[in-house]
């Protein structure tokens, strides 16, 4: 059965229960300035960054590039395995008329008492070139 939430627990907060609200989903989806959308590239795994990859992959038929974990997380929303591409770093990947290519990078100092927990690389980076250029 395909996930719909996710339960997150802190050491420092309890636990919550996040999900995806498809009203604000739909409503930036049809705004002017978003057009079809080709692929989804999550910069890494954590749920700020990950819990709408499924449904927007769902809605739009979007192909989903990430980590195993990344993966996972659309496949427990029940996106399909031909949605679902395993990124390799310093490789291009084209989409439409971009080249796509993801780096390694460091995820961003977190406040204390978090830093003492979640210190680390963040699996990437991305490096978008339009084709012409």
């Amino acid at each position: 059965r395909p996930a719909k939430e996710i339960l997150l627990t802190s050491m420092t907060t309890g636990a919550a229960l996040i999900r995806t609200d498809p009203e604000v989903v739909d409503a930036w989806l049809a705004r002017d300035e978003v057009g079809p959308i080709a692929a989804i590239f999550p910069a890494h795994s954590h749920h700020d960054h990950a819990i709408d990859v499924a449904y927007i992959a769902n809605r739009t038929g979007a192909r989903v590039f990430g980590s195993e974990s990344t993966l996972n997380i659309a496949r427990g929303g029940g996106v399909p395995e031909g949605q679902l591409e395993r990124f390799r770093l310093f490789k291009p990947v084209e989409v439409g008329a971009f080249s796509v290519t993801v780096l390694p990078g460091r995820h961003e100092e977190n406040p204390p008492p978090l830093a003492e927990y979640l210190t680390g690389w963040a699996p990437w980076v991305i490096e978008f070139r339009h084709r012409r250029y």
